[in-house]
C-alpha cells in the first residue's frame, strides 16, 4: 500500500508542478474519443436511451482496460523498468487540478480587469458550450459549474478510483496495482 500511496503523491505533485500537459494523444483525450467512436456507431445503428448508454458504458470501459492492461502487460514482458513510470505518467495524465486552478485564476484576472471577451476565451478552455453571448454573471456562473464539474472529474474521482484500484489489488494480491511489483519496478529504474 506504500508504494500506491507513492505512485498517487508523486502523480498528484507533477500535476501541481507541471499542470496538465495539452497534446492530441492525451490518455483522457484518446478515451474521449473512443467513447465518441463508440457512441456514433450505437447511434447509426438506433441504440439510444438506457440500453444505448448501457452499452456505451461496457464497450468504453472494456475498451480502455482492454487498452490500459495490454499496455502494462507488454512493458512488464519487454521494458520492466518503464512500468512504474508509464503508471505514474497514466496517473499523472487522469489528475487536473493545476490546470483547472490556472484556468480559473486567468478568468478571474479577466474580469477584475472588466475584460469580458478574454475573460470569455479563457472560460472556452473549461466549458463545451459557446460563451460568446454570456455575460459578467454568467461566465462567473459557468466558472463555478465547470470547477465544481471537473473537481469530481479531474480530482476526486481519479484519486478515488486509484484508491479503490489499490486496495483491491492489493487485497486479492493482483499485479497491476500490486504494492510490491510498484516498488519492484521503481527500485529496478532506480538501480
Amino acid at each position: 500500500m506504500i508504494s500506491s500511496a507513492l505512485l498517487l503523491f508523486l502523480s498528484a505533485g507533477a500535476d501541481f508542478l507541471f499542470a496538465d500537459p495539452q497534446y492530441k494523444l492525451h490518455p483522457v483525450r484518446l478515451i474521449g474519443n473512443i467513447i465518441l467512436i463508440i457512441e456514433n456507431g450505437l447511434r447509426r445503428i438506433g441504440l439510444n436511451g438506457f440500453w444505448g448508454g448501457a452499452i456505451l458504458l461496457l464497450l468504453s470501459l472494456s475498451v480502455a482496460i482492454s487498452i490500459v492492461v495490454s499496455l502494462y502487460f507488454v512493458l512488464v514482458l519487454f521494458f520492466q523498468p518503464l512500468v512504474f513510470l508509464s503508471l505514474l505518467f497514466l496517473f499523472y495524465s487522469a489528475i487536473g487540478f493545476r490546470g483547472l486552478l490556472l484556468y480559473s485564476k486567468e478568468i478571474a484576472k479577466h474580469l477584475q480587469n472588466k475584460n469580458l471577451n478574454k475573460a470569455k476565451q479563457s472560460l472556452s478552455n473549461i466549458v463545451g458550450r459557446d460563451v460568446e453571448l454570456l455575460n459578467e454573471i454568467e461566465i462567473i456562473k459557468a466558472t463555478i459549474e465547470s470547477v465544481a464539474e471537473n473537481f469530481v472529474d479531474g480530482i476526486l474521482s481519479p484519486i478515488f478510483w486509484f484508491t479503490i484500484g489499490s486496495f483491491v489489488g492489493d487485497y486479492f494480491h493482483l499485479q497491476l496495482f500490486s504494492s510490491t511489483i510498484i516498488i519492484r519496478n521503481f527500485l529496478c529504474l532506480s538501480i
